[in-house]
């Protein structure tokens, strides 16, 4: 009986009897006694791969085989032994450490074959090693209290904040998200305490990644950011090898941060929200990324093509995974709740949280390129719209303010700089114009009405500001007030003045203006130049007033007989007319018309190509009709007579009949087709007696149904008692059903509808 229930035990309360050997006598120990612990791993710890010439040392393959074996031997031990081993042996938390710290993030290309399979059998040792640590009980049989499991967990530092996010960023792929679901729930679950310390961690990733922004950004703790926005970037200046690492090192931490409190672990979200993390991210948005982003264009030809596709590749993938984090978190931690709140029917705490979610999206809109992106990706507006409809004690002007932002970083994304369509398209028409103007020789009393024209600015000074920033940002030494006359000349186009600075192709006022100026030129300046077009597109056009147009034409007709642009200027103008010179050649062709047209007419008259009306009106004239009628006789066609019917010829009387009327009609439409057209009303006489002779006919037939006629024809035939009828088949063939039981619905419809009973009535 003892030993049945030492069976259900937990492993904490288990003791095994051991020979001491220092007494040489049997004592009791806990199962889980540090002397029951086993010496028999190596000690080898995982090590950066480095690969030379697109070889890996032998060292590395030796580090793989060495924690395969090691790793392969702790999990094949019992469940006592295995905890007996992990609680005492530090150099297993060593080695599983060592290769979370330095373990690839992402997918190694250039490594060999058989050196990326050695390391897949790592790379899934170390994650069931982490699984089994997470669970408490593995069978009926072998489990730990919970209690002990909490202090095990959490006094030992099997697992903490850092250790789960690195666990979450190597093996957080969407195979593995399950399993890593079941890990983190147990840990949490079992040991509350852990959510004091994801408290603390989150207040440490704030910190870091303020500190990523002073690196990028210059920016000084305490700093306004309009004041840093100013400033240079120190990533300019940085050493290759440091630019590497802190835009790796800022796509790792967002990486990890959205695999741990995004895809596997949403409840985290909850306490990095409450740490201001989503003001954080944006910011950085706009200073970090934008200057890393910024850094790469300005230094691309300074960095080997391998570093900057990689580097670009890594800021480009944090731009996805800030986007991802802040729309997740915000949908986590507000958006979700509300939606549940609403389908509860909680009036109250459904005001509370769409007051929250609306206040979080206001906050976001400090930057039209971050919203605007994040709309783009993620459609944020629907959801805004969704809480405005939902909720209608809102405020509708915080709701309008939110979409009208929307509208504004849409529109800002489309148009590249703040000017309004409508004054670009009347640069370009008047652009146009001037080029149009300076061939006709029409540019004099035009400048000053181009020159107006090209001044035309964004309405708000804010807006004029920030694009002033973004080209100073590139070229720092440049005073506003040469910025501010490029953007001027350039439709407040940043990007068309950052290309026409670095291409050196600045027109002729602003190459000789003083690019240090800080002062703002007047609306006046700079003058328009003689043969100086506003349009991009015809810039090359007009670059100079001495350009000829004339030297670079290319037509077939250049310097011919009648080229007014040519050198020559003596043109024989007699020989310049309006169609043709000589138009007595035509009169040949006339008198010719004249004779071929009769001696056509007779010889066509003998194919008989005549007119339709002279074909129906050949009664009216003396001409005999063609003796020739190619047209098919179906008199007898229509005549139903068949094989095997034994019938008399008097039953054809019907189809006789119907014959007789169509021949009646056939004789009528020839004798309609024969009156002459133009006595288009027929005399009354002659149609009553038509109709008197037609009506006469008919009563002249005989009976269809049997049974004497009007007219005293003869009775139906009388038949003996055995004899078939005679119109029996006839009757049969036009009365029998067109499908089976066709009648059958209706008739038991109406059986139904008198009750089943069908009476007389």
């Amino acid at each position: 009986m003892k030993k049945s229930m030492d069976k259900f035990i937990p492993v904490d309360e288990k003791e095994v009897t051991i020979l001491n050997p220092s007494t040489d006598e049997l004592e009791q120990r806990s199962a889980l006694h540090p002397d029951l612990c086993q010496e028999s791993l190596s000690g080898v710890m995982y090590k950066s791969i480095t690969v030379v010439d697109g070889k890996i040392e032998q060292t590395y393959f030796d580090m793989l085989d060495s924690m395969t074996n090691d790793l392969h031997w702790l999990l094949s031990l019992n469940h006592a032994k295995f905890w007996c081993q992990v609680l005492n042996d530090i150099s297993i938390h060593a080695c599983l450490d060592s290769y979370l710290r330095n373990s690839p993030r992402y997918k190694q290309d250039d490594w060999p074959e058989d050196f990326r399979e050695k390391h897949n059998i790592v790379h899934k040792l170390v994650f069931f090693t982490f699984l089994r640590m997470s669970t408490p009980k593995e069978s009926a049989e072998c489990f730990i209290s919970k209690d002990v499991f909490a202090e095990i967990l959490y006094d030992n530092f099997l697992f903490d904040i850092p250790r789960m996010m690195d666990i979450c960023s190597l093996y957080g792929v969407p195979e593995n998200r399950p399993l890593l679901e079941k890990m983190l729930d147990s840990i949490f679950q079992n040991q509350p305490q852990y959510f004091d310390d994801l408290t603390q961690a989150a207040k440490t990733v704030v910190k870091i990644l303020d500190q990523i922004e002073s690196k990028c950004c210059g920016v000084e703790d305490d700093m306004p950011t309009r004041i840093a926005s100013g400033l240079s970037s120190p990533l300019l200046e940085m050493q290759e090898i440091h630019l590497r690492d802190i835009v790796l090192y800022l796509s790792d931490t967002l990486r990890t941060l959205k695999s741990f409190m995004v895809d596997i672990f949403p409840t985290a979200a909850k306490h990095f929200y409450e740490e201001g993390i989503l003001d954080k991210l944006s910011l950085m948005y706009c200073g970090s990324l934008r200057q890393m982003r910024l850094a790469l264009s300005d230094r691309k030809s300074a960095l080997s093509a391998d570093l900057y596709d990689e580097l670009k590749a890594h800021v480009q993938k944090s731009r996805e995974c800030l986007l991802n984090i802040v729309h997740d978190v915000v949908k986590i931690c507000t958006f979700d709740p509300l939606l549940d709140a609403m389908g509860k029917n909680k009036k109250e705490q459904v005001e509370i949280l769409a007051s929250e979610y609306l206040h979080v999206v206001t906050s976001l809109l400090s930057d039209h390129g971050f919203i605007g992106d994040l709309n783009k990706k993620h459609k944020i507006r629907k959801d805004v719209e969704t809480v405005a409809q939902a909720c209608p004690q809102m405020s509708e002007t915080q709701c309008f303010f939110i979409i009208q932002a929307f509208d504004e970083a849409d529109r800002d994304s489309k148009s590249h700089h703040p000017a309004s369509s409508q004054s670009g398209d009347k640069l370009l028409q008047n652009g146009i114009q001037q080029w149009r103007d300076e061939f006709s020789g029409q540019t004099q009393d035009h400048h000053s009405e181009v020159a107006h024209c090209s001044n035309t600015e964004p309405s708000q000074d804010v807006e004029t500001a920030s694009l002033i920033s973004s080209v100073h940002d590139l070229f720092p030494d440049f005073g506003s007030g040469f910025i501010t006359a490029c953007l001027r000349e350039f439709d407040f186009n940043p990007e068309r003045v950052i290309q026409k600075i670095l291409d050196g192709d600045l027109p002729q006022h602003l190459d000789k203006m003083d690019r240090t100026s800080n002062e703002i030129p007047s609306l006046q300046e700079p003058e328009v130049v003689q043969g100086t077009s506003l349009d991009p597109y015809l810039d090359h056009a007009s670059t100079s007033q001495d350009h000829d147009f004339l030297s670079e034409r290319r037509n077939i007709f250049d310097n011919d007989q009648f080229d007014v642009f040519g050198e020559k200027s003596d043109i024989d103008w007699s020989k310049v007319h309006q169609g043709k010179q000589n138009k007595s050649d035509m009169d040949h062709w006339k008198e010719d018309r004249d004779v071929d047209v009769e001696k056509l007419r007779n010889l066509y008259s003998k194919y008989g190509l005549v007119d339709e009306e002279d074909v129906n009106d050949y009664h009216l004239r003396d001409v005999a009709a063609p003796t020739y009628d190619d047209e098919y006789d179906d008199t007898y066609d229509d005549v139903a007579v068949g094989a095997n019917d034994a019938d008399s010829a008097d039953e054809l009387l019907p189809n006789q009949q119907s014959k007789v009327e169509q021949e009646s009609t056939e004789e009528r439409t020839t004798t309609n087709a024969n009156r002459d057209r133009k006595n288009f009303c027929e005399n009354p006489e002659i149609v009553r007696a038509r109709h008197e002779a037609r009506w006469q006919q008919r009563q002249e037939q005989p009976a269809r149904r049997g049974g004497k006629s009007k007219q005293g024809g003869r009775p139906p035939p009388q038949h003996s008692g055995g004899d078939k009828p005679r119109n029996v088949d006839r009757k049969k063939e036009a009365h029998k059903y067109s499908r089976p039981s066709q009648n059958r619905k209706a008739m038991a419809t109406k059986k139904a509808s008198r009750g089943m009973f069908m009476g007389s009535g």
